[in-house]
């Protein structure tokens, strides 16, 4: 159906200040009743992002991504745990970082579990105790593949782990931690591993493998979200939050995106070069009001850059729960958690409004004028004298 634009509104949105009270420096809701924007009949209204601009004010291992569970049986005393969550630090990390922090999660959970102390007394240093490479032999890594490799070497400590029985697992509802060391994702808590661990072929050291390349983020992107209805549509992997179902009702369903913003080391930026790359054609026709947010690629609010540590409380126990990462307040006030209402999260861009004409009528409506009324010519006393053309009335004088 041919289509033409009557009317266009350059739209600005800032969400870094003078916004109501419902409001967030990630989640903004706008009022248009000042200038709505209404369309008329065989009219819709298009928007189309133009601009996008935002401070990339999150970390690439987050909340979303830091957590993983592991279960140790100790070989004699001591005390075995089962799923017990631990959480990567979060922050902007090298793989090799991220992969010695794993480590020294993993060794906290043994020593918790066998009581024996990972060399040396202090975790903070890994340095020399970790080899990342293909076969283990020298503390400089020699493999260009990412994968992780990571050995725990206790010198002449045995570990006293029972053979076989330290297991590390990646659940899906925890969020997405199997994408950055490079592992399974596990739908339900079992006995078998996200990556694989060797502790049986050598009682003085514990080898972990993961299974493919290791990642500095799990998000390529930013998305743009509104409220309003729209004829787009999306896969329902864009909702899923931290779930991913298998099952036959899998598939799309409408959706709110209004726009897609790389992820870069600063900044998050887009401009548009075809005007048309990201649209909605809205299902309403009048534009009153807007609530604009931000979220990852499933939906997820972006997690603020704050200090997080695991909650000790939600992540206690076994089974399947969900451990929660808090404001770390140690160091800081409760009050630092404030990024998105106080801090300096925020978004910026432009959304351009059309005002789209339909050119042709809708199916089933009849737009043709209603046929004339005429004189029965029986009804008339006068003679015909007269006719017009065929596709006219014949009429008397």
């Amino acid at each position: 159906m041919a289509t033409t634009i009557v009317n266009s509104y350059n739209f600005y949105f800032d969400s870094e200040r003078d916004i109501n009270g419902a409001s967030t420096g990630d989640n903004v809701h706008i009022s248009l009743n000042e200038t709505p924007i209404q369309a008329a009949q065989n009219q819709f209204l298009r928007l189309s992002l133009q601009a996008f601009s935002m401070y990339r004010s999150s970390t690439n291992v987050n909340p979303t991504n830091c957590i993983f569970r592991v279960s140790c049986t100790p070989a004699t005393t001591g005390t075995t745990l089962i799923n017990q969550p631990k959480a990567l630090d979060c922050g902007n990390f090298t793989k090799i970082q991220i992969m010695q922090d794993l480590g020294l999660k993993v060794a906290e959970a043994i020593q918790v579990s066998t009581g024996v102390t990972f060399p040396p007394t202090s975790l903070a240093n890994p340095t020399g105790i970790f080899h990342m490479n293909r076969e283990f032999t020298s503390a400089s890594p020699t493999s260009s593949d990412n994968i992780l490799r990571v050995r725990l070497d206790y010198g002449t400590t045995p570990h006293l782990i029972q053979a076989g029985n330290l297991v590390i697992q990646c659940l899906v509802d925890d969020g997405d931690c199997f994408e950055l060391i490079g592992g399974n994702r596990k739908y339900n808590l079992d006995t078998t591993g996200s990556i694989f661990v060797d502790t049986t072929t050598s009682t003085t050291r514990v080898d972990i493998y993961g299974y493919y390349g290791v990642q500095e983020s799990t998000q390529q992107n930013t998305y743009l979200y509104c409220n309003l209805n729209s004829t787009a549509i999306q896969t329902k992997s864009y909702s899923s939050r931290s779930t991913d179902k298998r099952d036959e009702s899998a598939g799309t369903e409408s959706s709110r995106i209004l726009g897609r913003i790389i992820n870069n080391t600063d900044f998050n930026t887009f401009t548009t070069e075809t005007q048309m790359e990201y649209f909605l054609n809205l299902t309403n026709k009048t534009l009153n009001f807007i609530e604009l947010s931000i979220a990852d690629s499933h939906g997820r609010p972006i997690p603020p850059n704050v200090n997080y540590v695991l909650d000790p409380v939600a992540g206690s126990g076994s089974g399947v729960f969900s451990p929660v990462m808090k404001l770390d307040t140690t160091h800081v006030p409760a009050e630092a958690n404030s990024q998105n209402t106080l801090g300096n999260r925020s978004f910026e861009g432009c959304i351009k409004v059309d005002v789209v004409q339909q050119m042709s009528a809708p199916n089933n409506t009849l737009t043709a004028p209603p046929p004339r009324v005429t004189i029965n010519p029986r009804l008339t006393s006068n003679l015909l004298s007269q006719t017009k053309q065929p596709s006219d009335y014949l009429t008397g004088y």
